[in-house]
Parts: structure tokens; sequence; C-alpha cells
């Protein structure tokens, strides 16, 4: 309904396409996963935080998981990294887990970078692969007339 009153309101033309990208794959590291058993049977989430004082720039940013599935960890994964990430772990229980990076999502003095991070912590890994996107391309639009 959307996409017609574009159609109509501003002569929009569109098309889907598939694009190729780069991805990350987050598998389970080598060692296995050193994430823990749910503590309570609590409604699932993934919580950004960050450490550091209020008034200052983060020192090292969190992510806490409550009963949280692979898929909340990889969606929050993609927020952090602004890159898509798929789920290729396996793993199909919940963990409850503390994830500390450092907030410049570079390794510094404050912290692990969020790959060193995710291996050494969580006993999982982000891998670089090829992967594919679906895509709106916008082919015209024009400016709508003054009626």
């Amino acid at each position: 309904m959307l996409q017609a009153l574009l159609a109509e309101r501003f002569q929009l033309k569109v098309h889907p396409e598939t694009r190729k990208e780069s991805v990350y794959a987050l598998v389970v590291a080598k060692g296995g996963p050193k994430l823990k058993a749910p503590a309570a049977d609590k409604q699932p989430f993934v919580s950004f935080g960050r450490v550091g004082a209020r008034d200052k720039a983060a020192v090292l940013a969190t992510l806490d998981g409550q009963n949280a599935t692979m898929t909340q960890l990889v969606e929050r994964l993609a927020r952090v990294l602004r890159h898509k990430v798929l789920d290729q772990t396996g793993l199909q229980a919940n963990f409850d887990f503390r994830l500390e990076y450092a907030a410049d999502l570079a390794q510094s003095d404050a912290g692990q970078s969020v790959f060193q991070a995710l291996q050494e912590q969580l006993g999982l890994k982000l891998e670089s692969q090829q992967g594919s996107s679906d895509v709106l391309i916008i082919d015209s639009a024009e400016k709508p007339s003054g009626n």
C-alpha cells in the first residue's frame, strides 16, 4: 500500500536486487563455547552497556545476555559492527553471558577488540566470508507537483 502511494505521488520506480557482500559468520571457536546455562527462566534479551564515567567517553562497551539466543546475540553484534552477521554456531539453547570489549571497536589499552573478546570470553569467533543481501534499488523518483 505504501509502495503504491509512493509510486503515485512521486512516480517512484524501484526494483529488487541481490548483491554479494562481505559478511561475518559467528562460529564456535576452537575449544568450544564458554557460555553459561541461564540462571533463571526469564524473558530473553541482550542489552548494550558501557563502563566509564557518564561525562566521558566509554572505556569498555558490554553486551549482557540473559536467557539469550544466538539469534539475539547476532542481531546485537550486527549493530555493534554495522555489518551483517550470520549465526553459524549451531547452538540452539539459550545462555547467560557478559561480553566486555574496547568501546572504539579496536584493540586499545582499555580492553580487547570485540573479535578478541568474543573468542576469549565466550568461545565464539567471527569469520569474514562472502554472502548476499537483498536490496531495493531506486530507479527514478520525481518531485511532486504543488497540487
